[in-house]
């Protein structure tokens, strides 16, 4: 139970009655599912016999729910079932043949308690090698949980009893700026109803994020220089040779997928100048990798 585009509701009561009697009574499960069949239900249910299922509004564990509208459009197989009747929500139906199971009897709550937080992100350090990139939620509540992935929108599958408790300082993800290895990070946080909100954060919001990445070049090792960093489409790569053999240079996403390779050749000691063109990529982070012989250096790039 839930609406078709929302996580299943945990923990709600529904009954089952027959003629202005309940006959047994079930919980959700974590994933929504509710049942009666000969176990939960005593004497069982008879076949080509009229029920009613009943869910109130009033639950112990959740304060108020509110019944979703029936939409058309929705497959019947995950649309809302249930009807208005005053204090519950109600379906109506009369079981099968005797062996059949009705597996489409969907009840559909809008979300009235949906967390309601922000997020924000922060780097903290001198320099690039000590900086640490840390997302803090604000506005959490005593029952809600977290999930995160580290894309532009959220990509996991958690549920409520298997998602993260949020600790009281709100800081759900701390890592060091030069290890991170995206730009973006979403996060799901969840509350006992099922009800979620995503927020998104990127090191592209952080000014000081920002600052300290284009500190990175200076830093960087004196063989390998990249600049502007952040840059807005075009980077200036130097590099002073080490060894004998072509120098591979390539542009790596976040996720490590070659997006650009190219070579270049000159005597062990050359000083090697290429400018690449990263305006036709998105803004985000990337790596610009290079390799001579066994010699393999790297730096991370925002393109902003």
């Amino acid at each position: 139970m839930q609406d078709a585009d929302e996580m299943g509701m945990a923990g709600v009561r529904v009954e089952l009655w027959r003629k202005g009697k309940q006959l047994a009574s079930t919980m959700s499960d974590s994933l929504g599912f509710y049942s009666f069949d000969s176990r939960s239900t005593p004497g069982g249910l008879s076949p080509k016999t009229s029920y009613e299922i009943r869910i109130a509004y009033i639950q112990e564990r959740h304060k108020k729910l509110s019944l979703s509208a029936a939409d058309p459009a929705v497959d019947p197989a995950i649309n809302n079932d249930g009807v208005d009747r005053q204090e519950y929500a109600v379906i109506l139906f009369t079981t099968e043949a005797l062996g059949i199971s009705s597996n489409s009897l969907d009840f559909g709550f809008k979300c009235v308690e949906r967390p309601q937080v922000k997020a924000t992100l922060a780097c903290t350090g001198t320099n690039a090698a000590d900086a640490m990139v840390k997302v803090t939620l604000k506005g959490v509540k005593a029952n809600e949980r977290f999930d995160l992935t580290l894309t532009k929108e959220y990509s996991g599958t958690t549920e409520y009893v298997l998602a993260h408790p949020i600790p009281p300082s709100g800081s759900i993800f701390t890592k060091p700026l030069l290890d991170w290895e995206s730009d973006n990070l979403t996060a799901r946080v969840i509350n006992a109803t099922g009800c979620f909100q995503d927020v998104y954060v990127s090191l592209l919001q952080s000014k000081e994020c920002i600052r300290l990445f284009s500190e990175q070049s200076n830093t960087a090792s004196e063989r390998l220089q990249i600049s502007p960093n952040p840059t807005p489409d075009k980077v200036v790569v130097h590099y002073r040779g080490m060894t004998t053999g072509p120098v591979v240079i390539q542009v790596l996403n976040g996720s490590g997928k070659v997006l650009h390779q190219e070579s270049l050749s000159g005597p062990s000691d050359a000083l090697y100048r290429t400018t690449l063109d990263l305006s036709r990529y998105q803004s985000g982070l990337y790596i610009i990798s290079l390799q001579q012989g066994s010699t393999v250096l790297s730096r991370k790039i925002i393109r902003r």
